[in-house]
């Protein structure tokens, strides 16, 4: 067969509009989805997977029943607001006193020495810690209210792997449909 024939022709047009049309679809594609090892987005803020998966495993070790993931994302999450809501309630919480309560977490899980953590998992004890001094707060309840409202108004997009962001779920992230799964 000739290069020069109609079919040779139509046959490159054919081609030509199918590498048109799924280069199109990839676009588009492209656009709705997330950047590539993000777990999530919140107000513009991105807590990379990386982040996230070095925070589980690094408490994990502090924590025998070890922690789960969307505990450590949903904690990385509200972090911020908290951290921020404590500090105006007079209940901040440096980063050396997350140190020393991994220090009391290792002693107590029976660890030689308190591992190396990384800013994730001293963001998640620094938040925890936060919220425990909150509690024997007086006006306890205004800050934590104060606290979920920003939350909820925050603009959070979870990565499709773990669900969605929704504070009135149990944990705060639905996990997501995967109906290929049967639990049976």
């Amino acid at each position: 067969m000739s290069l020069t024939t109609p079919t040779w022709s139509r046959t490159r047009r054919r081609a030509a509009r199918t590498v048109a049309a799924l280069a199109v679809g990839a676009a588009l594609l492209t656009g709705c989805a997330q950047t590539p090892g993000t777990a999530a987005v919140v107000d513009g803020r991105t807590i990379t997977e990386a982040t996230l998966q070095e925070a589980t495993a690094e408490l994990g070790t502090l924590i025998p029943q070890g922690i789960p993931t969307q505990q450590v994302l949903i904690n990385l999450i509200a972090a911020p607001f908290l951290l921020d809501a404590a500090a105006a309630a007079g209940a901040g919480v440096s980063e050396a006193e997350a140190v020393q309560l991994a220090e009391q977490l290792a002693a107590q899980a029976g660890l030689a020495e308190t591992p190396e953590l990384g800013d994730g998992s001293l963001t998640v004890l620094r938040s925890t810690l936060a919220q425990q001094k909150l509690t024997q707060s007086p006006d306890a309840a205004e800050v934590f209210a104060s606290f979920e409202e920003e939350l909820t108004n925050a603009d959070v997009e979870l990565s499709p792997r773990y669900g969605s962001f929704d504070l009135t779920a149990p944990g705060g992230i639905v996990a997501p449909e995967r109906p290929w799964i049967d639990a049976r």
